[in-house]
């Protein structure tokens, strides 16, 4: 079976055996086990990330026009385009807008370049975009959400860099001295990459369970939602989509470029924004739910695209 949708599968299996624990009070509240599983989840995160490869500067030069014009679109297009699309679906700082603006302005740093790899985009251009991406996504996030909500709904800006900080620089410390200890005694990368990506599943299906066996009520409640974000974030891939054709034609991208550039535009980093949001929102569920429905419908139309695009 393919690992993108066994790994689909497996989100699933977790939000069914959440619900179920949760609609038989059977739910365990437990902060100990949400902060390791967050901290686990960050560090797999960082564990991914090929931090090294911004050291081949004739790599960077080579690849300019093709990184400036990513960065532009995931970083000034897209944020403002997530924030329309919540703005006219969903009411202003609601836990829904929120999670939909979060969920939609952040680019993935993790599993892009398989997808990027398969659909036979430039893997190379994509890798040197991962460091660019982490860096600017985590610093551009508070000033996102107050140019895009306001100051009223959110934690003061101080307390949310001081957290972010706080949170993601012992998880990302520790992934860059295991990286370091891997490259130093080790010749092969294949432990990291196997072992990360099987804690961050282990992570996310954690979290997931915690947080649908301990609030399903409220989420059942507002089952309607679901079809509605769902239906946001597909109008959303979908205008991404055609946006991204249409720049590359403007700038004359080679196909692979345009491949590369579709996937780093398509896939968005549900498993650190849902981190995020657990971190900064810990008592705001449909925002933790709205990533995780997010996460569920990103891998089928990811799936797509590369079935899609590896038969031009």
């Amino acid at each position: 079976m393919n690992s993108n949708i066994l790994q689909l599968l497996i989100l699933l299996l977790a939000v069914i055996v959440g619900s179920t624990l949760g609609i038989f009070n059977l739910g365990i509240e437990s902060e100990f086990i949400l902060d390791i599983a967050i901290i686990s989840l960050l560090f797999s995160v960082f564990l991914q990330i090929p931090i090294h490869s911004f050291s081949s500067f004739k790599s960077i030069l080579k690849y300019k026009k093709y990184i400036s014009i990513a960065w532009i679109l995931n970083f000034i297009i897209i944020p403002t385009l997530a924030f329309l699309l919540a703005l006219i679906f969903f009411e202003k700082n609601s836990a829904l807008f929120l999670g939909v603006l979060i969920y939609l302005i952040a680019p993935c740093t993790d599993w892009v370049l398989g997808f990027t790899k398969k659909s036979g985009g430039d893997e190379v251009a994509n890798s040197l975009l991962l460091p660019l991406n982490l860096l600017s996504q985590i610093l551009l996030l508070p000033i996102y959400l107050y140019l895009f909500t306001g100051v009223e709904s959110l934690p003061q800006i101080e307390i949310m860099i001081e957290t972010l900080l706080l949170w993601i620089l012992l998880p990302f410390t520790l992934a860059q001295i295991v990286k370091i200890i891997q490259s130093t005694f080790f010749k092969t990368n294949n432990y990291i990459e196997t072992y990360s990506q099987l804690l961050m599943d282990i992570s996310l299906v954690v979290l997931i369970i915690q947080i649908f066996s301990l609030n399903i009520d409220t989420l059942l409640y507002h089952i309607s939602a679901v079809a509605l974000v769902l239906g946001v974030v597909l109008i959303f891939f979908i205008i991404v989509y055609y946006i991204v054709k249409i720049i590359s034609n403007i700038w004359s991208l080679s196909s692979p470029l345009e491949k590369s550039l579709t996937m780093t535009t398509a896939a968005r980093n549900a498993p650190l924004m849902f981190a995020i949001s657990l971190i900064l929102f810990p008592e705001m569920v449909l925002i933790h739910s709205v990533i995780i429905i997010g996460m569920l419908l990103e891998f089928p139309h990811l799936i797509f695209l590369t079935h899609i695009l590896s038969q031009k």
